[in-house]
């Protein structure tokens, strides 16, 4: 019951920011970088924010989650959905958000390594220090990386629910209720989102939602590694489509000279709608690929533990393949 109210909740809320965006001119407006044509609000990501912020606090406030895993997601989460709906509402330049969100990622480690579990595993490290500070990386590109993919109807939404589907019942299966309960909670809100953003869509998620999801993946990715529950290596398949789409499309544009932080419409999932396919279309299609790949290979990096390098190796191959495909087609029909 707790999951559909958050369902029904979440797309109730939406219905409300979308006339909350459209009264105070929360407006992307499409320009020579969009991925749609039509004038549509943002910031609906809140709708996804709220029920997750307060699922951590009820499971925290019952003791059905870890003080410090509750303080790292929550107030994480928290932090970069603050500066998300300010972003939303008045541009934030790049440098500073990311920043912020470095600094809602050294939180999350400050509270992470007050945990027995984190030290147990990366304390061990030669230099636990680096281990520290590449954790923080990865948090931040999460959170980037999750808003640079927000660029076309249910995309973002869709990998949500796929990834979130997962973890969940592989944390569950580990006797980790509490964690699984947020992962289910991340997927209940994001359907009730979804159904305002399915194409044609009538609200985007906005920085807000979009980089607190990320923040939300890469903080339960270290969790689950250091829990030893849900090892690292399937957040890192399930999410693989996103990290390699925006990794590749970022190294491209570095080596071509280009102005990497600006908004542009490289990404692979961008060439596509370019070449035509409908968003609609793309949403099925990364439905399909979690569904029919990513699961799977997900779910052997959890059985196969000792073998989830290889896994992991494969994934990355498949996914760099599938976008070099698709910049490469691009090029040529465009030419």
């Amino acid at each position: 019951m707790g999951l559909v109210a958050c369902f029904i909740f979440s797309m109730t809320v939406t219905g409300f920011l979308q006339k909350y965006a459209l009264k105070h001119s929360l407006i992307d407006i499409p320009n020579e970088r969009s991925s749609h044509l039509i004038p549509t609000p943002r910031g609906g990501g809140l709708s996804i924010v709220i029920p997750v912020l307060l699922c951590i606090a009820v499971l925290f406030l019952t003791a059905q989650i870890d003080r410090n895993f509750a303080l790292a997601l929550g107030t994480g989460c928290f932090f970069v959905a603050s500066v998300g709906w300010i972003d939303d509402h008045q541009h934030i330049p790049a440098n500073w958000r990311a920043l912020l969100y470095g600094i809602a990622a050294v939180l999350a480690v400050y509270f992470l390594n007050e945990s027995d579990d984190f030290q147990s595993v990366f304390h061990q490290l030669p230099f636990a220090i680096v281990s520290s500070f590449l954790i923080v990386i990865w948090i931040v590109w999460m959170t980037n990386l999750y808003n640079f993919m927000d660029g076309t109807d249910a995309l973002a939404a869709v990998q949500t629910i796929c990834a979130g589907i997962l973890v969940g019942v592989l944390f569950w299966l580990q006797g980790q209720y509490g964690l699984a309960t947020v992962c289910f909670v991340i997927v209940a809100s994001s359907c009730g989102f979804l159904y305002w953003n399915w194409s044609p869509a009538k609200i985007f998620m906005g920085d807000v939602g979009s980089c607190s999801l990320g923040f939300c993946f890469g903080v339960l990715a270290v969790i689950g590694e250091i829990q030893g529950s849900v090892p690292f290596a399937v957040f890192f398949i399930l999410l693989s489509l996103f990290i390699c789409d925006t990794t590749l499309t970022l190294l491209m544009r570095v080596f071509a000279n280009e102005k990497w932080y600006q908004a542009h419409k490289s990404h692979a999932y961008q060439r596509l709608v370019q070449l035509g396919m409908s968003h609609k279309k793309l949403a099925l299609s990364v439905l399909l690929i979690n569904v029919m790949i990513l699961w799977p290979m997900a779910n052997m990096a959890f059985v196969w533990d000792e073998y989830s390098y290889y896994i992991s190796a494969t994934i990355i191959f498949m996914m760099s393949t599938l976008w070099v495909s698709i910049q490469v087609h691009y090029y040529r029909v465009s030419s």
